[in-house]
């Protein structure tokens, strides 16, 4: 029977996907790699970019968090940004597309520069990726489609399906970064899994085995220390998740997994402490912009709202001295 838990307790895996590339940004590359057909290097100079948007409403300022945002150079010291989303369903109503626009877009607006006569402005939009947990006929490919008088865009949304990689391609293309929702694979199983004590063993092994290619990995030098607990502690929470409701399956593969995850371990929360501090001086900084933009507009419309009652008053005088002549 499954332990109950507190509301809101269980974190979500958009939280594990966050928390990943958080702690660990450089297990991004070769995910990038792979879906974009680049070919950065682990060292690669990277940063992880600001990850709440807001968004005005008349009624107040909304937030809302992307999964992951990502700025990579190439070897000409030219930035990329790369977006990468996590989505738990399958592909359906393609209502994440309409998210990936709203991301995109907002994303894209904290580009912006003037050209010199500023008459002109340059935009850059981030180049988007969808990971699909569930499904197994998901889309290669998504499009948003631009229309306009000067012509058309379409902006290509890569996907990525969970289910179509084995747990020996996540190694061999170091694709460390999708093992933790690697137990979907298994899913519409579990209930199996739950009540045959065999087929458990066999489940067990398996992921025990992954566990062992992890501190293998690390053994090699592939992984450093923080990346393998974060991708373990990452898959404990992903199956405490996903197994809430089969209790053998949950203890049997999180006691392999190192049991209770583990909130702090060496090394995690300073490297954390660094980056959130960047990433809050970057909001700071990006507050204090839209806060000066919003002053200057307020500042515009009552200049004009001076000029205005201005001429309201020169037009008044001009009135009463035609009356004053009649």
């Amino acid at each position: 029977m499954a332990n109950k838990r507190k509301a809101g307790s269980v974190p979500t895996y958009d939280d594990v996907h966050k928390t990943l590339a958080t702690d660990c940004s450089q297990l991004l590359i070769p995910l990038i790699n792979e879906v974009f057909g680049t070919h950065y290097k682990r060292d690669t100079g990277n940063e992880l970019l600001q990850q709440e948007l807001m968004y005005q409403t008349p009624r107040k300022t909304r937030r809302r968090a992307v999964d992951s945002v990502i700025s990579l150079e190439d070897d000409d010291k030219r930035k990329h940004v790369y977006h990468v989303e996590s989505e738990s369903k399958a592909y359906g109503d393609g209502i994440i597309l309409i998210r990936i626009y709203e991301y995109d877009f907002k994303l894209a607006e904290k580009s912006i520069t003037f050209s010199d006569d500023r008459k002109t402005i340059d935009v850059d939009f981030p180049q988007t990726a969808v990971i699909f947990l569930r499904g197994t006929d998901n889309p290669e490919k998504l499009f948003i489609h631009l229309r306009s008088e000067a012509g058309d865009m379409h902006i290509p949304v890569r996907t990525v399906s969970l289910n179509g990689y084995s747990i020996d391609e996540l190694f061999e293309k170091r694709l460390y970064f999708l093992i933790p929702f690697h137990i979907f694979v298994f899913e519409k199983e579990l209930k199996i899994y739950n009540e045959d004590e065999e087929k458990l063993e066999s489940l067990k092994a398996y992921f025990k085995d992954i566990y062992g290619r992890l501190e293998m990995a690390y053994t090699e030098g592939l992984l450093d220390s923080n990346e393998v607990r974060s991708v373990i502690n990452m898959t404990a929470i992903v199956i405490d998740r996903i197994s809430d409701k089969w209790s053998n399956v949950r203890k049997g593969i999180g006691d392999i997994m190192g049991g209770r995850v583990i909130e702090d371990y060496p090394a995690k929360n300073d490297r954390r402490m660094i980056i959130q501090q960047r990433i809050e001086l970057k909001e700071k900084d990006n507050t204090i912009m839209e806060l000066q933009e919003a002053y200057n507009s307020l500042q515009e419309d009552n200049n004009s709202l001076k000029e205005s009652y201005k001429n309201l008053l020169e037009e008044v005088e001009r009135l009463k001295a035609m009356l004053m002549q009649s």
